[in-house]
């Protein structure tokens, strides 16, 4: 069959009988050593395939291809399949994976290169299913062993189908306006970078050069796992100009190490990270680790990480940001979707048990110029150790901090706010208990965490918050309205209660939802956020029977109180007004 066309021998099948749907035509080219084969060539195939159709090319599984495969995507078709885990040549359904490991001092770009050489033709659909790609060479012999990129994309679209992409450099690197999707069922694991290269990435590699060749912007998007990854900056994922990341439910990137910066993500020079998960899956980055950025780190003019239903947990930076980093004009938005729940609602944004070794924020750290917003969020048990850092650091003139409707509960840090050198910080519906830090040298000794701290030109205004569990605040900067506190020291807050138990539900176990006869309910007005909703997405302002107004119907701290199963409320407006012309029918 060597060099002989499929179409011109006969082998060129109705797209219905493969399943493609419509009626183009397309061919299954069978790969392998045995009977039944076509070729023992992948790239033989592959140029036998570059025909209009929908072609599909077999690979028989327990053999390694070893030769450099690359598939052209300029061809004007509409879907290439390139699957492995087929037994025999003769098999009806595949049952494994075949190995694509590339050849010995074979060409840079690696065992799989999908690339267009016309950016203006027509873009197939290339997809990779049931291969083991490695970038590296397997040592047959030593000085055989070559560290190359594993699947490097220069433009089109490549989809990932139950496939390992395994020790590259980087794993996968997607260029040129290429438009990427790893699905549930695909890993991108063990992939690394060289020390000297600090924009490489060991994962993903994604973006720098597509705006400036091609005008398209690189899209990856990502449902599987990107796991155990090593390099300077980005070990999971690097994005740069011209990228946009996306972790669509499911996605889980975690265990990858950066000696440098984002040992989970790093996004720089305005790359764009969009994260959600939904009723199902959340999106998950956990327990990476880098010096700055441990799970997330983002900077520069233009960088932009839009999250919802996500998880930042067990994350370790050794400098700074735990679980974040944010500087030079880079933007976190973290917000709780109103249209799609999650798993464990309202535990729906997470930033839990995150880590940092020096005094730079066990959350997060809001670096010189960047910027923040959270909302409906929790911030739980992160660690500041064995520095007494903050939970959250902010630091510098242009660095600003927005918090909406945020529970602190159990963190172990020096303060749960610290704003220093001009920085800002504006919050509203906070709620803070158990919060403390170790002292006596590290010691076990318990104290509670300032609420808030303040230096150097900083400033942190709180309103309509529950301040539990704190020995007050530090520094001149602290302001507040409509406080429920414990302890009023170094804040100015005007229309606040000192000293009064706020009753959460169980603050021993993290629940600070409001119980029915908490001081904090209806006691503030709408001067915070009047239109948001509170961490169990009810609208605020409920005005709960049977309570004595404040100087409003808001209630303080993450949960407005509407009432339970089995505790609602008779009349659904002010029954203690003794107007009864304002009452209503009961509601249960």
């Amino acid at each position: 069959m060597s060099g002989c066309l499929k179409s011109a021998c006969g082998f060129l099948l109705a797209a219905g009988a493969l399943g493609f749907g419509g009626s183009a035509e397309g061919a299954i080219f069978r790969v392998g050593t045995g009977a039944g084969c076509d070729t023992s060539s992948v790239q033989q195939a592959v140029e036998w395939a570059n025909a209009p159709g929908e072609h599909e090319i077999r690979l028989t599984e327990n053999e390694l291809a070893r030769e450099d495969v690359r598939i052209d995507n300029d061809i004007n078709a509409a879907r290439l399949v390139l699957s492995g885990g087929w037994n025999r040549c003769t098999s009806s359904t595949a049952s494994g994976d075949t190995g694509i490991a590339g050849l010995p001092n074979g060409n840079t770009w690696g065992p799989l290169q999908i690339a267009r050489s016309d950016l203006g033709a027509p873009q197939r659909r290339v997809i990779l299913r049931n291969l083991f790609i490695v970038g590296e060479w397997l040592t047959l012999t030593p000085g055989e062993e070559l560290t190359r990129v594993a699947v490097d994309v220069r433009g089109g679209r490549v989809e990932l189908e139950s496939s390992i992409i395994y020790h590259g450099s980087p794993g996968l690197q997607a260029l040129f306006g290429a438009n990427v999707f790893v699905d549930s069922a695909s890993t991108i694991s063990e992939n690394f970078s060289p020390d000297n290269d600090q924009f490489l990435g060991g994962g993903i590699s994604c973006g720098s050069r597509s705006d400036a060749n091609s005008g398209e912007n690189t899209v990856v998007r990502i449902r599987g796992r990107v796991q155990l990854n090593r390099a300077v900056n980005g070990a999971g994922i690097l994005a740069r100009h011209g990228c946009t990341v996306v972790l669509e439910p499911g996605a889980f990137v975690h265990s990858n190490e950066a000696s440098g910066s984002g040992g989970g993500l790093y996004l720089e020079t305005g790359a764009d990270l969009f994260a959600g998960g939904d009723s199902v899956s959340t999106v998950r980055i956990h327990s990476n680790l880098a010096d700055y950025g441990g799970g997330l780190y983002l900077r520069s003019s233009g960088t932009t990480a839009q999250a919802s239903n996500l998880e930042i947990h067990g994350n370790e930076a050794l400098f700074g940001g735990g679980g974040v980093l944010v500087n030079q004009n880079a933007l976190l938005r973290l917000n709780r979707s109103s249209a799609v729940s999650c798993p464990d609602a309202p535990y729906c944004n997470t930033l839990v048990g995150n880590r940092c070794n020096a005094l730079n924020g066990s959350a997060l750290y809001v670096a010189p110029g960047g910027r923040a917003e959270i909302s409906r969020a929790f911030v739980n048990q992160n660690v500041g150790s064995p520095s007494p850092g903050p939970v959250i650091r902010v630091e510098g003139a242009f660095s600003h901090l927005r918090l909406e409707g945020v529970a602190f509960w159990n963190n172990r840090g020096s303060a749960v706010l610290e704003a220093v050198h001009e920085a800002t910080v504006e919050a509203g519906f906070l709620s803070l208990a158990r919060n403390a830090w170790l002292v006596n040298g590290g010691g076990q000794t318990l104290a509670w965490s300032f609420a808030a701290s303040s230096s150097s030109g900083a400033t942190i205004d709180i309103q309509a918050s529950i301040l539990e569990d704190t020995r007050g605040s530090a520094g001149p900067g602290n302001t507040g309205w409509c406080l429920l506190m414990d302890d009023a020291t170094n804040m100015v807050a005007g229309v606040s209660v000192v000293g009064a138990d706020p009753r959460f539900v169980d603050p021993d176990d993290g629940n600070l939802h409001l119980d029915s006869t908490s001081p904090a309910i209806d006691f503030c007005n709408e001067n915070f956020f009047p239109a948001w909703t509170d961490i169990d997405l009810q609208q605020r302002g409920y005005d709960s029977a049977g309570n004595i107004n404040g100087i409003g119907t808001f209630d303080l701290g993450f949960d407005e109180f509407v009432g339970a199963v089995g505790n609602r409320e008779i009349f659904e407006d002010g029954f203690e007004s003794g107007d009864s012309s304002a009452w209503s029918a009961a509601v249960e």
